[in-house]
């Protein structure tokens, strides 16, 4: 009996095992970088990943972590980056009937920067690759390979590995490209050597590996490798190479179609043809606005946020599945509303100075019609006789003494008009 209820606690005991999640990293390390992100910056990852940076403690560097796949926001359990509690995605994988947590995502903050003005964070960011998002990025995914320091390891696309300076614990890995040095690092045992290549405000990895082991012999040294990765090297800096078969055209409008002024959005919108493009990347300014995987031909449309007064520049880079690069610079003017108000300020500073100019000539006729009916007052009181000579001088005084009050209001009032008018 007791035999029995053994059998049954294990079975009991292996089914519920069989349905705990277990959680694990994903093998496969596609992304590794050290980058310094603002608040409201967007940052590209691999397979259509990106996150937002929507705000930053300016006293701790703890963040606020926005994530998105292919430009839709991800609910994710974790929404802050700390330096002890970084951000991290994890994906709920079945595989043969076993659900497994991946780690797809862990972005760290390590470093806070302030000036006068802002504040950013310098982070690590890292990724791993999505089992469930197909990609063609990359010529080597998690291999394992050695060299040693008398023979490069030769990769694709032209690239090198070279090993030496031998320690107790590193060496020095160096990286070329076309016989040229690309990268060159100590890197010790345990750490990955990795080449990154600055796009705008993102990076892309395109070589990285982990340093598993060192052999040393009299003969030669080794260092062994895994999780060995090469994407595909895309020169988004230049636009050699280019496909005349590959069609983009790119026009900008304003919403409302009166012409964009100081605090509009703008509407990008391209076109590509003859062709499927794994990654299309919009950028306003030098600073990326938009970002797209596995686009296929047709007419996108991205809109920017509002915008400063003067010249902006928008580009568009499209990469072909064949590794083909496509840029395009697109120059548009946006009016300052400033100009409309200086208009205005000049049309009512004009306004006044004919005012003014009315209401002196005014007074002016008024004073001399005065002094013209008192002139005429006193000629008619002198002609009655002596006997009206003081009723005649008394009446004169009164009349001047009238048309100096009528001036001084006239030219108060005038004054007050055109205070009002300023």
């Amino acid at each position: 009996m007791r035999y029995i209820y053994f059998v049954l606690i294990a079975l009991v005991l292996s089914g519920l095992a069989s349905t705990t999640v277990s959680a694990q990293e994903s093998d496969v390390m596609i992304h590794y970088c050290k980058d310094s992100l603002d608040i409201g910056d967007t940052y590209s990852l691999e397979q259509g990943y990106s996150f937002k940076v929507r705000d930053i403690n300016d006293g701790t560097g703890n963040s606020w972590i926005e994530l998105y796949f292919n430009g839709e926001k991800v609910d994710t359990d974790d929404q802050f980056s700390k330096e002890n509690d970084p951000f991290e995605y994890r994906k709920t994988v079945t595989e043969n009937g076993d659900e497994k947590q991946y780690l797809i995502i862990r972005i760290t903050p390590i470093e806070l920067i302030k000036t006068s003005n802002d504040v950013s964070v310098k982070y690590k960011i890292e990724q791993h690759l999505d089992p469930e998002i197909e990609t063609d990025n990359y010529l080597i995914i998690d291999d394992t390979e050695s060299v040693n320091n008398i023979n490069p390891l030769e990769l694709k696309n032209n690239y090198t590995l070279h090993v030496g300076n031998f320690g107790q614990e590193s060496a020095v890995l160096t990286l070329k490209k076309d016989g040229s040095t690309v990268k060159e690092t100590e890197t010790n045992v345990g750490d990955y050597f990795t080449y990154t290549r600055k796009t705008s405000k993102d990076s892309t990895t395109i070589f990285l590996a982990k340093l598993s082991e060192l052999f040393t012999s009299k003969d030669y040294n080794t260092v062994f490798l895994e999780k060995m990765t090469l994407r595909k090297d895309y020169n988004f800096d230049s636009s050699s190479g280019i496909d005349s078969d590959i069609t983009l055209n790119t026009t900008v409008k304003d919403l409302d179609g009166d012409g964009l002024t100081k605090g509009d959005k703008a509407i990008v919108s391209y076109t590509l043809k003859n062709g499927n493009f794994s990654e299309v990347m919009v950028e306003l300014d030098d600073k990326q606005i938009d970002f797209r995987n596995d686009v296929d031909s047709g007419t996108y449309v991205t809109l920017t946020g509002n915008l400063t007064g003067g010249v902006h520049n928008t580009t568009i880079t499209a990469v072909s599945e064949e590794g083909v690069n496509k840029k395009q610079t697109t120059e548009f003017v946006v009016k300052s509303t400033s100009d409309n108000s200086n208009e205005s300020s000049l049309n009512l500073s004009d306004n006044s100075s004919k005012i003014g100019n009315k209401l002196k000539n005014l007074a002016g006729s008024v004073f001399d019609r005065l002094t013209t009916n008192s002139t005429e007052i006193n000629s008619s009181i002198n002609s009655e006789g002596s006997n009206s000579a003081g009723i005649s001088e008394n009446s004169g005084l009164v009349t001047a003494l009238s048309a100096v009050i009528t001036v001084v209001v006239f030219s108060i009032l005038a004054f007050f008009i055109l205070s009002l008018l300023r």
